[in-house]
């Protein structure tokens, strides 16, 4: 790999991680969005995992209904979070191959 090669692909990839797309549900965001997507999922699923098994559950269905249906709803952010990456990365090697 020559050493302008390894430019190109750093620029690439800086490019793809900060470059904006029209994700799933119509507004625009970059792979640092899609990473805080993820993290603020995982917060409200580890908020709800506490509730699992315990005697004070916040809502009247059973410890493992509310969990289960947070993990869900949980996968499904990250799942969009993981469509916008995939986007962004089309999108670059869209790019690239127009530039040939």
């Amino acid at each position: 790999m020559t050493a302008d090669t390894k430019q190109t692909n750093s620029d690439a990839l800086v490019e793809a991680l900060f470059s904006t797309v029209e994700t799933a549900d119509g507004k625009e965001g970059n792979v640092a969005d899609a990473l805080f997507a993820i993290a603020r999922a995982t917060e409200k699923l580890a908020m709800w995992v506490k509730y699992l098994g315990g005697g004070d559950n916040a809502d009247n269905r059973g410890a493992v209904e509310l969990p289960a249906i947070k993990v869900e709803e949980g996968a499904n952010r990250i799942a969009e979070a993981g469509e916008a990456i995939a986007g962004a990365i089309e999108s670059l090697a869209e790019k690239g191959e127009q530039q040939r």
